[in-house]
C-alpha cells in the first residue's frame, strides 16, 4: 500500500482519484492519495457537514455522537470524526475536542485508534474514504456553485 500526501486545495480529489487508479496500474498495488487543504479556514458549516456524513455513514444521530459510550458504532463513528477534522480540516485538537464536548485527550487516542485502524481494518479504511469522497463532492459542489455566482 502507497500513500502520498498532498498540500492543495479539495478541488483537486475528484482528479487525483483518477490518478491514483492509474499509478496503481502501473505498479500493481494499490495506491491511496490524501489531499490537504492548504488553508486553515474552517467554517462551522464545513464541520456541520462532516459531521452530518460521518452520522450517515455510521448510522448514528448527530446527539449520538457527543455520548460518553464505548458502543462500537457511537466510539468509531466518534473517532472519525475526530481523524476527519484533522486531515480534512485541520483543526486543532482543542477545537475537536470542544466540538465533541471532550478532552484533547480524547482526540489524540481517537487519532491513533483510527490510523492504526487504517493499516489493518478494510471496513474503517472504506467508512473514512466513504465520508472523505462525500464530503469533498459537497465542498466542491458549494466551490462551484460560489464561483458560478
Amino acid at each position: 500500500m502507497s500513500y502520498l500526501k498532498i498540500n492543495t486545495m479539495p478541488v483537486v480529489q475528484l482528479e487525483l482519484d483518477k490518478c491514483a487508479k492509474a499509478i496503481e496500474a502501473l505498479i500493481g498495488t494499490p495506491v491511496y492519495i490524501r489531499v490537504y487543504s492548504a488553508s486553515r479556514t474552517v467554517n462551522n458549516g464545513s464541520k456541520h457537514v462532516l459531521k452530518d456524513i460521518v452520522c450517515d455513514v455510521f448510522g448514528v444521530s448527530e446527539k449520538q455522537i457527543f455520548y460518553k459510550t464505548r458502543k462500537t458504532a457511537i466510539k468509531e463513528a466518534r473517532q472519525v470524526y475526530c481523524y476527519l477534522c484533522r486531515e480534512l480540516l485541520h483543526l486543532s485538537l482543542v477545537e475537536i475536542a470542544s466540538d465533541i464536548n471532550q478532552d484533547h485527550t480524547t482526540v489524540i487516542s481517537s487519532q491513533r485508534r483510527i490510523q492504526s485502524l487504517i493499516d489493518i481494518s478494510h471496513h474503517i479504511t472504506d467508512k473514512i474514504d466513504s465520508c472523505t469522497k462525500e464530503y469533498l463532492t459537497i465542498i466542491n459542489s458549494n466551490h462551484a456553485n460560489k464561483t458560478n455566482n
